[in-house]
Parts: C-alpha cells; structure tokens; sequence
C-alpha cells in the first residue's frame, strides 16, 4: 500500500494530539478498540485527501449467512479502487486475545469472500484488498513486552522467527505481511501495534 507510512504517521499523530489534551480512560481500565480503528479511518481519509483522493469508511460492517457477523471497519478509497478491511484488538488480555486474532485474519478473509458474491461493494472495481489488524498494549507484564519485541522484530524483518505471526501463529500464511510500531510519548509504555497483509481478489 502506497501510502501506509504516512497513514500510520497521522494514526500515531491523532492519538497524540488526543493524549496530550486529556486521558480518557479511568484508573487501569485502558481505552476501547473501537478508538483504533476509527482513528485509523481518520487517519486514512485525512491523507487521502491530502493526495486528492476520495475515500470513505463505515464501522461493524455485518456478513455472516445470518448476518450475525462483523468487522470492526472497512475504508474503501474511491480513486486507488483499494478496500482496506480492518479489525482492532486490546492486548490487555493477552492469552485470550492471542487467541482471537486469528478468528479476526479468519474473519477479514470470510468478509472478502462473501462481499465478492454481492452488491454492496461493488468488488469488480477493486484492485487491492488488504487486512489489518490494529492492537495497543502498555508494557507492563513480561507476556507484554515479548508481544511488542515480537513486532518490533517483524517490523524490521516480517519474516523473522521471532516475528508476531511466526512466533504466535506459525502455520498462518499472509501475503506481503508489513507491521508497524508506534510509541506513543504521552503515555509510558503505551505502543499501538499494527500489521498488514494483502488478500487476493
């Protein structure tokens, strides 16, 4: 994806500018995901439109043959033909979270394919796809800092054995995996975490 980087700056930069000016959550309860990835969509759009480009987001998008299903957010940039499908995870648990990150890869792929059997979206358009799955963790437990050391790692090398998705989850396969760290100065300890990968259409 072209423009990541700089999607990611502006992510790190909205969660600044709000830390810097109040702290939202009371005593050690941490922050809602749902902040992730509407400060992702934020962040998208706002570059986006500084690269004259069209783009729009919608939140808890339902599928499932029951429509009992849902991902935290889409983003669909109307010029590139990109969609960007997006699930965000609070490490705050992190032996139950582990577990739910791949049921999220599981359901960010689910998603695409059911979208290319519809009309919603119209897919014919699209020319890149991509999954993300967004997490924040404050480093405060040893499990915590393995978690951030093991993105830190993969950002420099996504195919590290020591990698997020080599070390946690070794029997995935994602294509073109990229990860990106932010330290978020405002807070100690505090990182959003981030990876990326495309999906074939």
């Amino acid at each position: 994806m072209d423009n990541i980087n700089d999607v990611f700056a502006e992510y790190q930069g909205i969660y600044q500018k709000i830390l810097d000016s109040f702290y939202p959550a009371k005593n050690s309860t941490g922050f809602p995901e749902r902040n992730l990835s509407v400060n992702l969509s934020k962040a998208y759009e706002k570059v986006a439109e500084v690269k004259g480009q069209k783009s729009i987001s919608w939140f808890e998008l339902q599928f499932g043959e029951r429509n009992n299903s849902h991902v935290d957010s889409v983003i669909i940039n109307l010029s590139t033909n990109e969609l960007l499908v997006v699930e965000a995870k609070r490490f705050s648990n992190p032996a139950l979270k582990m577990k739910e990150v791949s049921k999220d890869i599981e359901r960010i792929h689910s998603l695409v394919a059911e979208l290319k059997t519809e009309d919603r979206i119209e897919m014919d358009k699209i020319k890149k796809c991509y999954g993300i799955v967004l997490a924040d963790v404050w480093t405060e437990t040893d499990i915590k800092k393995q978690i951030l050391k093991s993105y830190k790692a993969a950002q420099k090398n996504p195919q590290d054995k020591e990698s997020f998705i080599n070390l946690y989850f070794p029997d995935l396969k994602l294509l073109n995996l990229q990860y990106d760290v932010r330290d978020i100065s405002e807070i100690e300890n505090y990182y959003l975490l981030s990876f990326l990968w495309e999906i074939l259409l």
